[in-house]
């Protein structure tokens, strides 16, 4: 009896393509350094003043960073009185606008390997201040930026074996087999991508403006998709062991006959 994973005769073992699984991963990484690309004297100070910090019981966590992403040397901010009595400080264009550039710098990674939130979701959940781990002396959410990629390399693989099952599958063919693992976690995937965008719909309001929750509420919807491509190429290959079998019982009760 033949090995109903097996595709038909007919049918060429490894199926034309590309083979997804393998570049997206990289493919991704290459994309959030590009991004990052303008601010990595940021990164690099974070870094060592991350180190500096496992040292020190004084760390300022944001002063080297600022001093990167947000100084412009000809702007200074401005105070200005608000009606309630209060004091603030009114940045320049400029120097607003280039935070509001590096802050979509730092979203950007974290959007497209939404979930990586998956894997700190545990620490957030028994920490005490019910908040994600940073190194200390670093800003969370570069944090984020430089280290969700790392992570989101193994989901954009696996989001990869979907594509190549999916399209694999139209062939006829069953390349790669996809696992339980795959099914995993492609459905969590699919159903936190799917919480957030509820989440966003019923009750975002007024906070749909806010970039935080936008690239958020954009990789969600990504990943939802991509989480289903993994649960639909598990059910395609499925539909194609089947018909195997049945193929071949078919054909061994004609011999018989």
């Amino acid at each position: 009896m033949t090995d109903p994973s097996k595709p038909h005769p007919n049918v060429a073992y490894h199926p034309k393509g590309l083979r997804w699984r393998r570049i997206l991963p990289w493919f991704q990484l290459l994309i959030c350094s590009v991004v990052l690309f303008p601010i990595r004297g940021a990164i690099f100070d974070q870094i060592y003043n991350s180190l500096f910090g496992y040292r020190s019981e004084h760390v300022n966590n944001y002063a080297v960073f600022r001093s990167r992403v947000e100084a412009l040397p000809e702007s200074r901010p401005k105070i200005v009185q608000a009606p309630a009595g209060l004091v603030v400080l009114q940045l320049p264009e400029k120097q607003r606008r280039a935070i509001e550039i590096n802050q979509i710098r730092m979203l950007v990674p974290a959007a497209i390997n939404f979930p990586a939130v998956l894997v700190d979701l545990p620490y957030s959940m028994f920490s005490e201040d019910r908040k994600e781990w940073t190194p200390k002396g670093m800003y969370f959410e570069l944090w984020r930026a430089i280290s969700w990629p790392v992570v989101g390399m193994f989901f954009w693989w696996i989001a990869g074996r979907g594509i190549d099952a999916l399209a694999a599958a139209r062939q006829e063919v069953i390349f790669p087999r996809l696992t339980i693992i795959d099914v995993v976690v492609g459905s969590v995937v699919l159903a936190a991508g799917l919480l957030v965008l509820v989440m966003m719909l019923v009750e975002g309001g007024k906070d749909r403006a806010d970039p935080t929750l936008a690239f958020f509420t954009m990789g969600g919807g990504v990943w939802a998709a991509l989480g289903a491509v993994s649960v639909i190429g598990r059910l395609a290959q499925w539909r194609l062991r089947v018909r195997a079998r049945w193929a071949e019982s078919s054909a061994d009760a004609v011999k018989v006959d």
